[in-house]
């Protein structure tokens, strides 16, 4: 299966059995005789195991293939989803007999860890047991271990410094391949655990029309209206790599994201012939100087969210440099000059691959400006170099200012700081008014300057108000949901700056608060305009959302999100299991240069966010929690895996805990992105008799970027709720990063996210899908959350209502029919789900936070992005 084929499997649950876009039918039969019965059924077998299951059309398909056809299909696919779901890696973890063989006295271990270390000798008997008859000397830590004192066939590591050793050695008793050793049985205590329900497998159905939905995932990834995840960056470039010269055609008039644009256009130029005809004829997408400078930083193999920069640019062909001249010389002076001071450090360097001043006859505005951000001495340069940068500054008067010798730039920042300062307010919302996106994202700042002034409070609210048809969705939605809090103070405010990384800062509310007329006036005409979006799209017979949706935040800024098996937004909470216990998982490889000691940690807290316990290395087994011990490396081809089981009962009978923060540390500093592979993940339930089940893998996600710490989650025992965070902490200085070390960073960072996600301040996705239910069908079904008196309440939209009060009743929950379950229907449906349990008809669209039996040939499937896409200007 190549790399395409798995994005479609990854994204639709489909198989392809020949190449996705030649657009053949699969090569049913042509190797042979049909493979015999028993590889058909030992396939289907592997796939249930991990949680899959053949929907009738691809099960007849496979079974028509010939035996070898079939092996290398089968063994495609289960590789794909295998690694899909972690499940390619061994899990091994210290203890094999996890978690019934950890010991319960972690110090005491620690003890006999260090007078074995200070006392065994080759040549003595063992301090420990006085026997000299079973002393090994591991590979490659060279540590002495007596085989009776320690038990070799629990361990899967060096007793005394746990890292991983030599797979052939004596010491490691057992089974081949180090299988763990079948544990005891489990002895029932007061924690009783609930009853297990039956798992739901996740279909999968024979892929068509590959081409087509290749091109419809490709236009339906430019056309995000918010910035694509890394997941989403490495689909869009298996895309464009297979394409190759191809996708130029495809390339849609508007592609709303700077980034994605880059990312689109940085790839078509990089796998094209001549790079400067790629180039060339993408020119109606570069409309600023910024716009090219991401282009050139995916040229140079960095991000072009111009966060972080290249280290070294290559030189580039003549043509292409000539090409990205020629683009800037197409812009405005003025414009081209400010774009190039803002980011004037990284523009220098660009200058010094470009060499503007070569060609400044040919290209007189990009010379000026590069003369402005330089700082070039006019006095002392060539007539030649001169005259062209005189003529220019001449021609486009007021772009540039001439400083004794030097050219300033006269930026957009600058103006609509001396408005502010002079308290020329009229001049002030006139400038923002040139730019809408500016005003929008200002709007707060704005009105909180001018609400004292009615003329000028006047004038703000009216630029506001003819910006928003103008508007991104992410920037209105995020508006909306952001005055809805403005007429009070909030206890604290907390921000996730750009970085590579997903970073937290969090402050106190010391704005002024806005009145609620204004507020409540800004948002109404913002879900008015996004409304009148919505009316000219594919209207639906009927629409099924989920309220639950209300606890999922609409995701904005995806960008370092985590590449996981279920695409979850940040701050996303989810009811805990019943009587469950869960259990925490991380793997990972070192590369041959350098050893890698990750550690898989809990930290515990009460209500008030204090710190009470920790389970980690050195704290393996306490009330309601047992680590499985500490790797301290991974080589390959095994790595490393270490489990912590969470009995959330037992949890909560300790009474002093709340909060569960799981963390992942890179105890020697190790950044992730500097190993091989790396990822976590939470089995729910704890499997039984195995360490690791694909059945039970809830989340899967990958550990990335330059972080040394993750946070992934925290669990709320008190509102048995589980809320995803996604979100890395800057660990204190020195080598080693612990628990314990960061345990209050940890509470302070972790408490201040959830408080902000519980304040609603920010959009979600039931805000989102009210919208599109109520604009485009007449007939909606809300299933209520678990536990409430009516399951299903019923909307009609009745003739003479309008949208506006159709939305208005369906976001309230008012005028509804109860009912026991939703009702059927046989037409294309609308659908905004956190499970694919209702069955829908052929053509409907849908979003799912977890399907198991949607599939891309069933209906189109939609990411929460892909919602908020749809809300743009058309």
């Amino acid at each position: 299966m190549n790399d395409l084929g798995r994005v479609l499997l990854r994204r639709g649950a489909v198989v392809f059995l020949d190449d996705v876009r030649s657009g053949a039918p699969a090569a049913v039969g042509a190797g042979g005789p049909a493979a015999p019965l028993v590889a058909m059924t030992a396939l289907e077998a592997d796939l249930a195991d991990m949680g899959f299951l053949l929907a009738v059309d691809l099960q007849k398909a496979l079974r028509a293939l010939d035996s070898e056809r079939l092996a290398s299909v089968g063994a495609g696919l289960l590789d794909a989803l295998a690694r899909d779901l972690g499940a390619h890696a061994a899990h091994v973890p210290l203890f094999r007999g996890f978690p019934q063989s950890v010991p319960h006295d972690t110090h005491e271990l620690f003890l006999l860890r260090l007078f074995a270390w200070l006392w065994t000798d080759p040549g003595q008997p063992c301090p420990l047991c006085g026997t000299d008859r079973e002393l090994h000397v591991l590979d490659p830590c060279g540590h002495v271990v007596c085989g009776h004192c320690w038990n070799g066939a629990d361990y899967s590591g060096c007793p005394i410094c746990h890292c991983r050793i030599n797979l052939d050695s004596p010491f490691l008793k057992g089974p081949p391949g180090l299988v763990p050793p079948k544990p005891p049985p489990i002895v029932t205590g007061s924690s009783q655990e609930a009853p297990k329900k039956p798992r739901r497998l996740r279909l999968l159905r024979l892929g068509t029309d590959g081409p087509v939905k290749v091109r419809e995932l490709y236009l339906r990834l430019l056309g995000r209206a918010t910035p694509l995840s890394r997941r989403d960056r490495d689909d869009l470039g298996v895309i464009l790599t297979d394409a190759k010269d191809e996708a130029i055609s495809w390339l849609p008039s508007k592609i709303p994201i700077k980034s994605t644009m880059a990312i689109a256009i940085g790839g078509l130029v990089a796998s094209a012939h001549r790079k400067d005809k790629a180039l060339e004829a993408s020119q109606g997408h570069l409309r600023t100087a910024t716009d090219m400078l991401r282009v050139l930083m995916v040229l140079w193999g960095a991000e072009p969210d111009l966060v972080k920069f290249p280290r070294r640019l290559t030189s580039m062909p003549r043509a292409l440099r000539r090409t990205v001249m020629e683009q800037l010389e197409r812009l405005e002076l003025g414009a081209l000059a400010e774009d190039l001071r803002r980011y004037a450090r990284i523009w220098q360097r660009v200058g010094h691959v470009l060499h503007p001043f070569e060609q400044a006859t040919r290209f007189p505005k990009v010379a000026a400006a590069f003369a402005a951000i330089r700082g070039t001495d006019l006095a002392k340069t060539s007539k030649a170099l001169r005259a062209p940068i005189d003529a220019a500054t001449t021609a486009h008067r007021g772009a540039l200012r001439l400083d004794r010798r030097h050219l300033r730039v006269e930026s957009f920042a600058a103006k609509l700081e001396v408005a502010f300062r002079t308290k020329d307010f009229s001049r002030a919302t006139a400038l923002l008014a040139t730019r809408p996106g500016e005003l929008l994202r200002r709007s707060d700042w704005l009105l909180r300057q001018v609400q004292s002034t009615p003329t000028a409070l006047a004038g703000a609210l009216c630029a506001i108000a003819d910006a928003v048809p103008k508007g991104a969705p992410a920037t209105l939605l995020t508006l909306r949901a952001h005055l809805q809090r403005r007429d009070a103070k909030l206890p604290l405010r907390v921000f996730f700056p750009q970085a590579e990384t997903t970073l937290v800062w969090r402050r106190d509310d010391h704005r002024d608060v806005l009145s609620a007329d204004t507020t409540t006036a800004l948002g109404d005409a913002i879900t008015r305009e996004l409304l009148q979006r919505l009316s000219g799209a594919t209207p639906f017979a009927h629409a099924y959302l989920d309220e639950a949706l209300r606890d999922l935040p609409l995701p904005t800024v995806e960008r370092t999100a985590a590449r996981s098996l279920i695409a979850t937004p940040r701050g996303s909470v989810f009811p805990l299991p019943e009587g469950q216990t869960l259990r925490l998982f991380v793997h990972w490889m070192e590369s041959e240069k350098q050893r890698v000691d990750l550690d898989l940690s809990a930290a515990l807290f009460d209500g008030s966010w204090n710190y009470v316990d920790r389970c980690d290395f050195g704290s393996l087994r306490l009330s309601g929690a047992v680590h499985s011990g500490d790797l301290t490396s991974a080589p390959p081809p095994l790595g490393a895996s270490e489990f912590i089981d969470l009995d959330v009962p037992a949890l909560k009978r300790r009474g002093d805990v709340r909060y569960v923060v799981p963390g992942v540390l890179s105890y020697n500093a190790v950044p992730f992105d500097g190993m091989p592979e790396a990822f976590a993940g939470v089995l729910s339930p704890a499997p039984e008799g195995r360490h690791f089940d694909p059945k039970a893998v809830a989340q899967r996600f990958d550990l990335q970027g330059p972080a040394e710490v993750l946070v992934p989650i925290v669990l709320d025992l008190e509102a048995r709720s589980v809320r995803w965070l996604d979100i890395n902490l800057t660990p204190k200085a020195g080598t080693y990063r612990t628990v314990y070390q960061n345990a209050k960073t940890l509470g302070l960072l972790a408490g201040a996210v959830v408080a902000h996600f519980r304040l609603g301040v920010r959009p979600t996705l039931w805000d989102v899908a009210t919208l599109h239910a109520a604009a485009r069908t007449r007939s909606v079904d809300v299933r209520r959350r678990p536990g409430m008196s009516e399951r299903v309440l019923r909307f009609r939209r009745e003739g003479d209502e309008s949208i506006e009060q159709f939305h208005r009743r369906l976001t309230r929950l008012e005028g509804a029919v109860s009912a026991d379950d939703v009702s059927p229907c046989a037409e294309a449906s609308f659908a905004a789900l956190l499970k694919d349990d209702i069955p829908m008809a052929r053509g409907s669209t849908a979003y799912v936070l977890d399907r198991r039996v949607l599939t891309a040939e069933d209906a189109t499937l939609l990411a929460a992005s892909d919602l908020t896409a749809e809300l743009s200007v058309k």
